[in-house]
């Protein structure tokens, strides 16, 4: 997460830093929460991933397609 806030210090001003949101079992609207700001922090969290060692590897762009397309999905009904 410091990385993550670090990356987005220089572009945000203090307050608006965003970070990455888990989704809850009880609440469903929370996992459309989680994949909006993904959508919205993939390009920051790929270029961390990228300088890192022994993590996991970046979603690939057909995954990220698949993920704006429930997010315009689900939109509708939150």
């Amino acid at each position: 997460m410091d990385d993550l806030r670090a990356e987005q210090e220089g572009t945000k001003k203090e307050g608006e830093v965003l970070t990455l949101i888990q989704s809850v079992s009880t609440r469903w609207n929370s996992c459309l929460d989680m994949l909006e700001r993904f959508n919205t922090l993939s390009a920051i969290v790929a270029k961390i991933l990228a300088t890192r060692r022994n993590v996991p590897d970046m979603i690939t762009s057909s995954k990220l397609s698949v993920i704006r397309d429930l997010i315009m999905l689900l939109t509708p009904f939150k």
